[in-house]
């Protein structure tokens, strides 16, 4: 949809290679997909535990990645990068988050318990498995209303 990660990244990829994609804006990643596997677009920019079912699959073929480096878990696929566009870096960010009057101890008490989870040897196997995904906790302190302080490079 319009102002998702993927019509960013596709708005990034149009200016640096001077083209112009249409994008055409889904309620989704999975209808997108749908329209990607049945060849009514000809390509999109997908958060990878969307796509790689479909990868490993054979029924997607990636062409590029969008982060700085290669992820592990599609070693042999150039970023957007090295395929010729230096800098390219388009990247998705997820926040677990609540309505602003939530109280402050039930947002910690929901930090602890997701730290917890995630460090959780029975999860370990979920949250490594080569879906595209790296977890990147930060503390709750970096969410309180009115922090500026935490730059999106950081990470």
């Amino acid at each position: 949809g319009a102002g998702s990660a993927s019509h960013l990244a596709g708005e990034l990829f149009n200016q640096r290679a001077g083209i112009d994609m249409v994008h055409v804006p889904y309620k989704g990643g999975a209808p997108a997909l749908q329209d990607l596997l049945g060849e009514r677009i000809a390509s999109y920019f997908s958060a990878p535990p969307t796509a790689m079912p479909h990868i490993e699959s054979g029924k997607l073929i990636p062409l590029a990645t969008t982060g700085l480096t290669r992820p592990a878990y599609l070693p042999n696929i150039p970023t957007v990068a090295e395929a010729g566009y230096p800098g390219f870096e388009a990247l998705n960010w997820y926040g677990f988050v609540a309505p602003g009057k939530t109280p402050v101890p039930l947002l910690e008490r929901w930090n602890q318990a997701i730290v917890k989870a995630q460090a959780a040897p029975e999860l370990t196997p979920i949250v490594a498995r080569p879906a595209g995904s790296s977890v990147r906790l930060m503390p709750a302190s970096a969410f309180t209303r009115g922090n500026t302080s935490v730059s999106m490079k950081s990470l």
